[in-house]
């Protein structure tokens, strides 16, 4: 009988500790007067006030981006015709030996901080009125919560068969809004940290192209002049970081002899193989004298055009965005999943994008060594000719960058987060630190070198065509653009 009691005393105890670790896999609190009793109820409304929020800066940003075209227009001289895309996308300056990114990577830094400060000062204007006040109202139809939550787990009850807490104030609905509309600001000020070595990289790569091509144009502060004015200790630490990149993700053009006899060996079966009107005129612009085209302005304008979107927070980055906290709303909803293990699992594909896009900048940089007539028949009619390839490979990093960066600022800057759950926070706080350092140490390096090569055949699109173009006729003008 003595065992028996025993037995049974630990089969309680057993019962007990399964029902605390189900409490704090699905998110229990346990202190404080809260609204929310799991981790997963807290996300889940939180997850939809990030989709308004993100509206917001997709409204805010294209205001400003529109009155910046307007003020851009008012400052052109009386009559002129405004400037086209294609006189905007490479630059002020286009194929300069320059720091123009800089002034980009400012630029959009500016007008990002502006967009969070519309959007926070709406989301305040909003919470002023009788809006929240009627959202307890609309979310809590059909979903009363449960008083004996834990007692139906005990029992066997799954998550799905109990109703959600949500909040039962509209100033619960206020707090929480004021606080996430804070986070954003916080997450495109790191991510512009850490993009500001990337654009670093970019002006030695296009230094590196005009010292090899002397056709292209210099400024009088171009990277020796500024070098000599501020010393070599940053340069030489990027220039450490751009080795330790070239051993591991390729070294794409750093072969600028081998990249242009590619070039021009490559360039008059690319265009034979195409039906265009684009490649006709550029045909036409040429005449087959590929030796003297302006390859390095050309190059130059393509790192620009394409280090620029990485800068840029338009409508392709947005929609991904709200798509995604689509996504973390359904999971919190029908998964009951906590907002720490979806950033957990979205920190592992990060670091697998990281790595898969060191294997194919590593691999397309190889193309150089090979036979120009093999690979034309492996790259014919491939998607790279029709699509911009680079830029999607930008866009994509960009939104795993800031969606991690927001997580890590979601977290550090709730100090409830650090309160409850303090080791997890901080093991996805490392590992946020340790995905920035890589892509600082073997992307930023590798991403103006990879723009480079994607320019060159095989992997020539409509928009390389259009900007080579661009830079035969400023050639042939004998302008700067």
């Amino acid at each position: 009988m003595e065992s028996l009691a025993t037995a049974q005393e630990v089969q309680l105890d057993f019962r007990k500790s399964s029902v605390e670790a189900t409490e704090l896999d699905y998110g229990l609190h346990p202190h404080g007067e809260k609204w929310w009793r799991y981790r997963y109820e807290h996300a889940f409304i939180e997850a939809w006030i990030m989709i308004f929020i993100s509206l917001l800066m997709l409204f805010w940003r294209r205001s400003v981006q529109r009155l910046k075209a307007v003020l851009d227009q008012w400052a052109l001289p009386h009559g002129s015709p405004p400037k086209t895309e294609m006189e905007l996308d490479p630059g002020y300056k286009p194929g300069r030996d320059d720091g123009s990114l800089w002034l980009v990577w400012f630029s959009g830094l500016c007008e990002m901080m502006l967009t969070c400060i519309l959007s926070f000062v709406t989301v305040w204007v909003v919470c002023k009125t009788p809006l929240p006040d009627k959202l307890p109202y609309w979310f809590r139809a059909g979903h009363h919560a449960n008083e004996d939550h834990m007692s139906l787990l005990m029992l066997g009850s799954s998550e799905s068969d109990v109703d959600m807490h949500l909040p039962t104030t509209g100033e619960q609905y206020r707090n929480l809004a004021i606080d996430l509309s804070s986070i954003y600001f916080f997450a495109l000020l790191f991510y512009f940290v850490v993009m500001s070595f990337a654009a670093h990289q970019a002006r030695r790569v296009t230094h590196k192209l005009a010292k090899q091509y002397m056709n292209s144009p210099r400024t009088p502060r171009s990277a020796d002049r500024r070098d000599k004015d501020r010393g070599m200790s940053m340069d030489h630490a990027m220039s450490t970081a751009a080795k330790a990149s070239a051993q591991v993700m390729g070294k794409g053009v750093a072969d600028f002899t081998k990249a242009e006899s590619w070039f021009v060996r490559s360039m008059p079966s690319d265009l034979a193989r195409r039906d265009t009107e684009e490649a006709r005129e550029l045909s036409a612009l040429v005449k087959d004298e590929w030796e003297d085209f302006p390859l390095s302005k050309y190059l130059i304008m393509n790192v620009h055009s394409n280090m620029s979107s990485a800068f840029s927070f338009g409508w392709r980055l947005w929609c991904p965005i709200i798509l995604c906290f689509c996504f973390f709303a359904f999971c919190h909803w029908f998964f009951s999943a906590g907002y720490v293990r979806l950033m957990g699992l979205f920190s592992a594909f990060a670091f697998c994008l990281i790595a898969l896009i060191g294997w194919y900048t590593k691999s397309i940089s190889s193309i150089f060594d090979q036979d120009v007539n093999e690979i034309e028949d492996k790259y014919a009619a491939k998607w790279h000719n029709n699509i911009n390839t680079e830029q999607w490979v930008i866009k994509t990093l960009q939104f795993t960058l800031f969606f991690e960066h927001y997580g890590v600022c979601r977290m550090i800057c709730q100090s409830w987060m650090w309160e409850l759950h303090f080791t997890v926070v901080l093991w996805l706080t490392i590992a946020a630190i340790i995905l920035s350092i890589a892509f600082i140490v073997l992307v930023a390096p590798a991403l103006p070198t990879f723009c480079a090569v994607m320019a060159l055949p095989p992997y020539v699109n409509n928009r390389n065509i259009q900007l080579m173009i661009y830079a035969k006729k400023h050639e042939q003008d004998g302008t700067d653009a």
